[in-house]
């Protein structure tokens, strides 16, 4: 039996139950754009770049043995340029929000070395309540 307030009349339906609202995913991911980043957060991006050079290139090693090809491995000794910084935002039902810093890249002379796998946790938890009301506005702005 529903609850009074968990049911709706709607024309041309019937009545539907609100109680019970499915998502196609048991998960929301949401891209935020970060246009800076502090100090501190930019020295832990450049450690993650330095690693995620070297998880690339011995990806593109294996590749390259595994399928007789000669893709490049090497990086150049220039800074990379990034092409895009995020905040990605995972909500799953029953888990607490998850937060990653996303950093997609390229090598500075060689656009097809690109690396779009390269990213660092951070812990935003202090700042669940507000991200959460900016998300829904957002939501709310964009769908409705």
């Amino acid at each position: 039996m529903m609850n009074k307030g968990t049911k709706k009349e709607i024309a041309n339906i019937g009545v539907i139950g609100l109680d019970d609202i499915m998502f196609a995913d048991d998960c929301i991911q949401i891209f935020i754009n970060i246009l800076d980043m502090s100090d501190e957060l930019k020295k832990k991006v450049e450690k993650a770049i330095e690693k995620s050079k070297v998880e690339y290139s011995k990806m593109i090693e294996e590749y390259n043995r595994e399928n007789n090809a000669n893709r490049p491995t090497t990086w150049s000794d220039k800074p990379v340029v990034i092409d895009y910084t995020s905040l990605s935002v995972s909500l799953e039902i029953n888990k607490p929000i998850e937060y990653r810093v996303n950093v997609d890249f390229h090598d500075a002379d060689n656009d097809l070395m690109e690396q779009w796998d390269c990213g660092i946790d951070v812990d935003l938890s202090e700042h669940n309540e507000e991200i959460k009301k900016i998300i829904l506005k957002v939501l709310i702005d964009r769908f409705f």
